[in-house]
């Protein structure tokens, strides 16, 4: 039995799922706590969804229609808005006062710069 042949079994990925959900808990904590979000804002929230966007949406066209009011939209497609996000901008705003104190500032660059798209 030779143990070169046996890979050692990761933890990473558990562990920085863990990680990311305390990171995702405590952003809207305090997101929500300061008042830093829209309440247009649905995405990453619970108990909202794009049919509640939706409507909110119809909804506030229809009441302007009937107040007579001329309604017109723009919608942009987001899909690849963070392949265009400067990287040292978004690290220079990470570890400005606009980041959580709740917060290792370190981790957050780190998994920014990581990512690949």
């Amino acid at each position: 039995m030779d143990i070169s042949n046996y890979r050692p079994i990761s933890l990473l990925p558990s562990f920085s799922k863990i990680l990311e959900k305390i990171i995702f808990r405590r952003l809207i904590h305090y997101f929500d706590y300061n008042k830093i979000l829209a309440k247009e804002q649905y995405g990453f929230r619970s108990n909202t969804s794009t049919e509640l966007a939706s409507y909110h949406l119809i909804n506030r066209i229809l009441v302007a229609l009937n107040d007579r009011l001329l309604v017109g939209g723009i919608f942009c497609d987001l899909k690849k808005a963070f392949d265009c996000v400067d990287h040292e901008m978004a690290n220079t705003l990470v570890v400005s006062d606009f980041s959580p104190k709740c917060l290792d500032d370190k981790v957050i660059i780190n998994d920014i710069s990581d990512c690949e798209f």
